[in-house]
């Protein structure tokens, strides 16, 4: 072995191995898709939309809240529906986020503040514009401070609102407030806030608030808004942001890179046509490869990971390789992800046509052609929690 005068064999195999990893860093940073500010919710990297911070300890407050015309029962304190969603809906993001981030929740349980209008009077269902969303939170907190005359909220980065379950037949659905949140006399309050429906009680569970804080932290809806379409058409049940109540609710691995749980070290990028071989780990759990990032252009690319029955995705019904689109020129609830079918027409599992749509070894498709693309995607082999994967770039 040579080296420069000076330099030991010891450091200048440290200056190679640092070099290679600069090398390493840059090309899977090649697959780092740049968001598009102009569209809503773009799924790239580095979105402009005054997001929640993704990773660390993020606090965040609750408040309860009745109506006139739907008055909290005596029977059902705040105290209940704080349980309703803690400790599992804070469990479910350290787990999703191999404990990169933590969700901090104080909540008001002392009583249901009572909203200065009837709860028919929001016309909660009819469209609910920024504007009406807006005063709806601004009524809160005049509910909460006495019309001023007590101290706000503490300062968070998100404000949960949960109204009695009485309000069920005026408020069906929950929804993510984008903008910052303050009192009407001025006050800042949180980055964002989340204003519960009858749909965590009624329909989802506790995961309603996994998905709608998925939004504060700039996360889209995968869930198609076009009427007529079922809550599964782009993603199956493949993410809670998509269909919450699906078998594999964990955050897709391009979420999770995007979030900042997933670190460069965890994604290969494939920008060359060309074969290649890749080893893949499940996603359920820390520690390996978890995704392989093939780059079509500056705004698309095929993303392949493994998805298990473990964790979070322990409801699972067709494990495996899972394929999908991801394009950042594609706003929220119009389909930014879309997951392909390997196994298209067989009736799916749990519900969906695409809750088996993943490459495996059991008997169904263990290749995929991506039309258009240029790319095929083979498992070749599955052994002890790795998945191996070729991939034909042309």
């Amino acid at each position: 072995m040579s080296s420069r005068r000076g330099q030991s064999p010891k450091h200048h195999s440290r200056a190679v191995s640092s070099l290679l990893r600069n090398q390493e860093e840059r090309r899977v940073s090649a697959c780092k898709l740049p968001a598009l500010n102009d569209v809503y919710l773009s799924i790239g990297f580095n979105y402009a939309g005054d997001c929640v911070p993704s990773a660390g300890k993020v606090d965040a407050y609750m408040i309860f809240v009745d109506f006139s015309d739907a008055e909290a029962p005596g029977n059902d304190p705040p105290e209940n529906l704080r349980e309703f969603f803690f400790p599992n809906a804070a469990d479910w993001y350290t787990r999703a986020s191999y404990g990169a981030f933590s969700l901090s929740v104080a909540a008001d349980v002392s009583r249901y503040y009572r909203m200065p209008a009837p709860a028919a009077s929001y016309n909660w269902d009819s469209g609910f514009t920024y504007e009406q969303h807006q005063a709806y939170i601004q009524d809160v907190l005049q509910a909460y401070t006495d019309h001023g005359n007590r101290p706000p909220p503490p300062e968070t980065e998100v404000l949960y609102v949960v109204p009695t379950r009485s309000a069920g037949p005026y408020m069906t659905r929950s929804m993510a407030f984008q903008g910052r949140v303050y009192t009407q006399n001025g006050a800042y309050v949180a980055r964002k806030a989340v204003t519960f429906g009858a749909d965590p009680f009624q329909t989802w569970g506790f995961k309603a608030l996994n998905h709608e804080t998925g939004h504060t932290m700039c996360l889209p809806d995968y869930y198609p808004y076009a009427p007529g379409l079922d809550t599964g058409y782009y993603v199956g049940g493949w993410s809670a942001m998509g269909f919450i109540a699906g078998p594999a609710p964990d955050f897709f691995a391009w979420d999770k890179w995007r979030l900042g749980w997933l670190s460069d070290d965890n994604i290969e990028c494939v920008t060359v046509r060309g074969i290649s071989e890749h080893i893949l780990t499940p996603l359920e759990a820390a520690g390996g490869i978890k995704a392989v990032v093939i780059k079509a252009n500056e705004t698309a690319a095929l993303v392949a990971e493994a998805r298990t029955a473990e964790s979070l995705d322990s409801s699972i019904c067709a494990p495996g390789v899972l394929l999908y689109t991801v394009d950042t020129t594609i706003p929220t609830g119009n389909g930014p992800i879309r997951v392909l079918d390997a196994n298209p027409l067989s009736g799916g599992c749990d519900n969906d046509e695409l809750n088996d749509a993943t490459l495996s070894l059991d008997g169904k498709a263990s290749s995929y052609e991506v039309s258009g693309w240029g790319l095929a995607v083979k498992l070749v082999s599955e052994e002890g929690g790795k998945f191996k994967i070729r991939v034909v770039y042309s």
